[in-house]
């Protein structure tokens, strides 16, 4: 779960570095990363990508921090201009949608008091919310290659107009589809991206299935607003994921409907 924001610009490094003294007995773990840059959803023209907004100003471009939990599988990642919270499994059942909204907004909650305490930022000016699922598929009696992928995403179908291509090796698979309101108006994309991998001990064959929804924020919107798109983003994952994924495949996933 993501939300994104105007550029805090004194929230820099070492303003991250006191932020982790703040929080390191809950992510004792800390990683740095490029920076990601901002990714706003258009709708002016037809089938027009995210725009990417480059911000400049800095003597140093600021850096992406992961502050990472004891066992790896929470961390909160935050930027300048962004906060994100991830659940990543590593033992156990997957936690349910509402365990992880209660996680975002409690983590989301300790930055923005820090920002303001800090005098950074009285208020954040919200652009943009998010919501992925990564879904690592691996294979098994329905699928064993790559090129199976119509075992496990039945609108794969490998239709050709002759007998001449075999079948492939491997699939890579990219769609968008509009996310409207009651009144038809649009509240986000809905982003679906298949890519084949491999497992790196075991060889086995992946598939990774990502579905992402994200859509615009008012810059004073309320929490429960913020709460509500994300909900609606997170039905479209569920929603979507059970409509591209083979009937044959949610028995063997023994889904829950």
């Amino acid at each position: 779960m993501a939300v994104q924001f105007a550029p805090v610009p004194g929230f820099t490094g070492p303003m991250m570095g006191v932020l982790w003294s703040r929080i390191r007995e809950r992510f004792p773990k800390i990683q740095v990363h490029p920076l990601r840059d901002q990714t706003v959803e258009q709708f002016d023209l037809p089938n027009q990508p995210p725009q990417l907004n480059v911000v400049l100003g800095f003597g140093h471009p600021p850096p992406l921090v992961w502050y990472i939990d004891e066992d790896d599988s929470e961390l909160i990642q935050v930027q300048h201009d962004r906060f994100v919270f991830n659940w990543r499994r590593r033992d156990g059942d997957y936690p349910r949608y509402d365990h992880v909204m209660k996680r975002f907004l409690e983590h989301f909650d300790i930055v923005q008091e820090f920002l303001q305490n800090e005098g950074l930022a009285d208020e954040l000016a919200l652009n943009q919310w998010e919501v992925t699922y990564l879904n690592h598929i691996r294979s098994g009696s329905l699928w064993m290659e790559h090129g199976d992928l119509s075992a496990v995403m039945p609108s794969w179908k490998h239709a050709l107009s002759d007998g001449f291509l075999p079948k492939p090796e491997d699939v890579a698979i990219r769609a968008r589809y509009r996310i409207n309101g009651d009144e038809g108006e649009p509240l986000g994309r809905l982003h679906i991206v298949v890519e084949p991998e491999f497992d790196g001990q075991s060889k086995e064959s992946i598939i990774n299935l990502r579905l992402t929804a994200r859509g615009a924020l008012e810059s004073m919107m309320s929490t429960s607003d913020l709460v509500a798109l994300m909900d609606v983003g997170h039905e479209w994952i569920v929603r979507g994921f059970a409509c591209i994924t083979s009937p044959t495949m949610h028995e063997q996933w023994e889904r829950e409907t």
